[in-house]
């Protein structure tokens, strides 16, 4: 997807993480990784993305710190 200037969210995102010199690290279920995916394909993410993880299921999200109740409510 595109944002007003062309370039990607994706992009952006990493624009702006790196303007404010923060890092990023995602924990994904449903979208199977492909947030990290996206973020991983651009040159240079070295500087901003730490890793992530791809959780389905219920004890590896519990194991990484999601509470049960909010894993009941959402997935």
């Amino acid at each position: 997807m595109s944002v007003g200037n062309g370039s990607t969210e994706a992009e952006e995102l990493g624009r702006l993480l790196t303007r404010d010199g923060l890092q990023l690290a995602v924990m994904e279920s449903c979208s199977g990784g492909q947030l990290a995916d996206r973020l991983t394909s651009l040159p240079g993410c070295g500087a901003y993305f730490v890793g992530g993880v791809v959780a389905y299921d219920t004890v590896v999200k519990n194991a990484m710190g999601v509470p049960g109740e909010v894993v009941e409510e959402f997935g």
